[in-house]
């Protein structure tokens, strides 16, 4: 323990002496006894003359013997007078005491706040939030107050180590060493890119969704939560993707786009880590917002909702919670309308913002686009529209289009059937063979309730996998494991293997 005594100063400014800090001096006496492991602190905007002197001499000693035997005149009266105050203390000596205890003379105020200021900056990030929280709870301390309204009860006269960090964590403090922004932003790079292999076209084109700019404004409107929801296949992960790209080009903010799908397996911080999460994200954003506005995009969230490793999903909610304390930063998060609305720790989340991504316009881009591909926008039925302006769903069409013509279908399952039928049964270097194949994937994801799976457990040639990976019915993710191109196929492929069994 670090037992702290301020005094502003003396009279005249004159400076401290034994008789002026005796009982200050006994009380310190007998709180060193008391604790073995402990040590005083005396500060003073003057100075401690005497005092000062005599603990300045005893750190040119080897030991208390030598200490004693080199005293000066003046030293000795000092001693004297220290030793009449410690009287009633057992077991302490007049060299013990000084010894374990520091006679400091201050900086005027404005100069203690800057070198306080550098020092908080060397250890944590958002120094001046830091400051100003550590400011005020020694402020309650020092009038005994508890921080609860209640100075009656239970009087604070103490912090300790738990408590302190506590402080700075409430207030978006990050224990995290200086960085330069150039390793920062080398590292923001180096987390963004995993798992950004991902189909954004639709047939040969790239559509944009106004919700990218409304995200934009979000950001602009320095709201610090954004959840983007939406139903499965609507294009989340093609709006968080362009949002990345977007924010990428500005060098007013800084973006970190984090796929939370290839951390789904990742238990503990050492996997996280070999897999390209660095150890302390919290505190690499701290520190990135020091510089600029930071964006914190997070995709998936309902993978991991999925995933039979909840710890996972936990980990990452854990992450929004740290990082929203953090002043310059906005999270933007992602997951579908289900898994919002019924996975109970996603569903007791507050958001500044909830967006809806919503379906594609039907006449402006939904109906050129087919015709680009020799259907008759009139020829598909009410169902068939309202499927096809669903972004997955258009793009399973577009490659079935492509290869069959134009047709109605009635349910996104039906769909996806007709899709997998054209692309792998209907191959002739695929066949059913293929199909048994993938379904059989989908069976193994279903009894351990993960997205995907080692490749030694795909039991198909390379040449079939390549053309599966190839026709993006299959994906191969950042650890090499095998998912399907989308979560509908995972759904439609585990019933056709159950109707098959």
């Amino acid at each position: 323990m670090i037992c702290c005594q301020c005094k502003k100063n003396q009279k005249n400014f004159e400076a401290w002496s034994v008789a002026d800090l005796g009982s200050e001096l006994t009380k310190a006496a007998q709180f060193l006894a008391d604790n073995p492991k402990s040590q005083v602190k005396f500060y003073t905007r003057g100075n401690f003359g005497a005092l000062a002197k005599l603990r300045e001499y005893l750190d040119t000693q080897p030991n208390e013997t030598a200490y004693r035997k080199n005293l000066t005149a003046e030293h000795q009266k000092t001693d004297a007078a220290l030793a009449m105050h410690m009287s009633g203390v057992a077991g302490l000596s007049t060299y013990e005491l000084l010894r374990r205890t520091s006679f400091v003379p201050t900086d005027e105020i404005d100069r203690m706040q800057e070198l306080l200021m550098e020092r908080l900056t060397h250890m944590v990030s958002n120094a001046e939030n830091t400051f100003n929280a550590l400011w005020t709870r020694l402020d309650m301390l020092g009038a005994r107050f508890t921080g609860s309204g209640n100075t009656a009860s239970q009087p604070s006269h103490r912090l300790s180590k738990t408590e302190l960090q506590e402080i700075l964590a409430k207030s978006g403090a990050t224990f995290v060493p200086p960085l330069s922004q150039q390793e920062m932003q080398k590292s923001f790079a180096s987390v963004s890119a995993i798992g950004r292999s991902w189909r954004r076209d639709i047939g040969d084109e790239r559509i944009h969704v106004a919700a990218v700019k409304q995200l934009i404004d979000a950001i602009e409107a320095e709201e610090r939560s954004v959840l983007l929801a939406g139903t499965p296949g609507s294009g989340k992960t093609c709006v968080l993707l362009e949002l990345q790209e977007a924010l990428e080009t500005r060098h007013d903010l800084a973006a970190l786009f984090i796929q939370t799908r290839e951390y789904a397996n990742c238990a503990t911080p050492e996997m996280r880590t070999s897999h390209g999460l660095p150890e302390d994200v919290v505190g690499l954003v701290g520190r990135m917002a020091d510089c600029k506005r930071t964006v914190v995009i997070i995709d998936s969230l309902d993978v991991l909702s999925l995933s039979r490793e909840h710890t996972v999903l936990s980990f990452f909610l854990a992450q929004i919670d740290q990082l929203l304390l953090i002043p310059n930063v906005t999270v933007i998060a992602a997951c579908r309308d289900f898994d919002r609305k019924y996975d109970s720790r996603l569903s007791e989340r507050t958001w500044d913002r909830i967006l809806i991504n919503t379906l594609l316009n039907w006449q402006n881009v939904v109906a050129p686009l087919v015709s680009k591909y020799g259907v008759d926008p009139e020829s598909l039925d009410t169902t068939t529209r309202s499927l096809l302006q669903n972004p997955r769903e258009l793009a399973l069409f577009t490659d079935i289009a492509q290869r069959t013509g134009g047709f109605n279908v009635a349910t996104s399952q039906a769909l996806s059937r007709k899709y997998l039928e054209t692309i792998v049964r209907d191959d002739q270097l695929l066949g059913d063979a293929a199909m048994m194949a993938i379904e059989q994937i989908a069976e193994r994801m279903l009894r351990s309730r993960r997205l995907d799976i080692p490749r030694t457990q795909v039991q198909m040639s390379d040449e079939i996998l390549n053309r599966l990976l190839s026709a993006e019915v299959l994906h191969q993710n950042q650890s090499g494991n095998i998912e399907f191109g989308h979560q509908t196929l995972f759904d439609v492929l585990v019933i056709s293997w159950a109707e098959r069994k």
